[in-house]
């Protein structure tokens, strides 16, 4: 999703340190040190970059470096300080965790990278809506089910990606700038259409136990209603829109 940011954006990118919450995998990981234009300076010299995951506690949380420049913090950042002194990053980039945040994570969350970014630094967050625009009415009742749940029973906020730019605004920073981008599903978008459905299978199979909760049905009678809605979802040309919003630390 990088690659939709605009160009003058990535003028961001040349300071150094970096630091990227909510990674998952070692592949993931290892690749924010390629040459990338989050992890490298125009000179193409490495860039230290410290990741941070949302992991559950480790028998070994102590930080561990991969490659030359990329050191990982495995803690969870919704119960734990970000390990760092204040003003210590010039970029931090915050993706995917609208469905890991209840609205009180965000505020706190925030404000640790709030803390810890240096003064004239950026502060960016990459988010997906998880509403499904252009789907038929049985995923829309089937959607709107699941997001009113997950609402009412843990206050996480599916569409938080709707809001960066006022959450941004509420941690203090300034100069905010906000897009998105619509990504099709299935394949009338063609090849990031047929991928992006994919990805959505496969997200959906690994988020199956919450599902299953928020469903309020049993297991059976969830995959039965799953399929309906997913090949149902094949007849229109839906889409998701994924957001980005960043914004600057005051000096």
């Amino acid at each position: 999703m990088e690659e939709y940011l605009p160009q003058h954006q990535q003028e961001v990118h040349k300071y150094s340190p970096y630091f990227d919450t909510s990674l998952s995998t070692n592949e993931e990981i290892q690749q924010r040190s390629c040459p990338h234009p989050f992890s490298y300076h125009k000179s193409h010299h490495p860039t230290p970059v410290s990741a941070l995951d949302l992991s559950l506690p480790l028998n070994d949380n102590r930080p561990k470096q991969f490659l030359n420049n990329l050191f990982f913090h495995p803690l969870n950042i919704r119960h734990q300080p970000v390990p760092f002194m204040d003003n210590t990053f010039d970029y931090i980039q915050q993706d995917l965790v609208s469905l890991a945040y209840s609205e009180k994570d965000w505020e706190k969350v925030l404000s640790e990278l709030v803390r810890v970014t240096k003064p004239g630094g950026y502060i960016q967050l990459i988010e997906m809506d998880f509403f499904t625009h252009g789907a038929g009415t049985k995923y829309n009742a089937w959607q709107d089910q699941l997001l009113r749940s997950n609402r009412n029973r843990h206050n996480i906020n599916g569409r938080t990606a709707l809001t960066l730019k006022e959450k941004l605004k509420n941690a203090g920073l300034t100069k905010i700038e906000t897009k998105f981008v619509s990504i099709p599903i299935g394949s009338w978008g063609l090849d990031i259409g047929l991928l992006w459905k994919e990805n959505y299978k496969s997200f959906m199979r690994a988020a199956t136990p919450v599902l299953v909760e928020l469903s309020e049905k049993p297991i059976d009678e969830f995959y039965k209603e799953w399929k309906e809605v997913f090949d149902e979802l094949s007849e229109f040309r839906a889409f998701n829109n994924v957001h980005v919003a960043w914004g600057v630390k005051p000096n």
